[in-house]
C-alpha cells in the first residue's frame, strides 16, 4: 500500500503504449495509453474493442489510415486576425479557426486553433 502513492508521484514509471484496432463498420482506431503496466493495459484496451464489436490488431493494422496532427489553442485573439494567420501559415500551420470549445471553457475573449503537421 505504501508504494502505491510513491508509484503515482513517480512519472518515469509511466510508459506511452499505442493499441490500433477496428470496431463494428470496419471503424479503425488508434488508442495512445500511459500506463505503468503494459501487461495489465493490453487485456482492458483487448476488452474494450471486443465490446465495440471490434479486435484488438497488430502494429501498423490502423495507424497507416491516420496522419498526426498537432493543434495549438491561441487565447485572447480572434481567427480573424491578419498577423496570427500569417505567422501560423509561415510556420507550417494548415488551418486557422474559430476555436469555440476553448472559448466556452475560458472566458478570456475570443480564441483561435491553429492545426498543424
Amino acid at each position: 500500500i505504501e508504494r502505491a502513492p510513491e508509484r503515482s508521484r513517480n512519472r518515469e514509471a509511466y510508459k506511452e503504449e499505442m493499441y490500433e484496432g477496428s470496431l463494428a463498420g470496419g471503424v479503425l482506431v488508434l488508442v495512445e495509453a500511459l500506463t505503468d503496466n503494459p501487461r495489465r493495459t493490453a487485456p482492458k484496451v483487448r476488452h474494450l474493442f471486443k465490446e465495440g464489436g471490434g479486435a484488438l490488431g497488430a502494429a501498423g493494422s490502423a495507424a497507416w489510415a491516420f496522419q498526426r496532427r498537432g493543434l495549438l489553442r491561441v487565447q485572447g485573439i480572434s481567427s480573424d486576425n491578419e498577423a496570427l494567420i500569417e505567422a501560423a501559415l509561415e510556420a507550417g500551420a494548415q488551418d486557422v479557426e474559430e476555436d469555440s470549445a476553448a472559448h466556452l471553457e475560458a472566458d478570456d475573449g475570443p480564441c483561435a486553433a491553429v492545426f498543424c503537421e
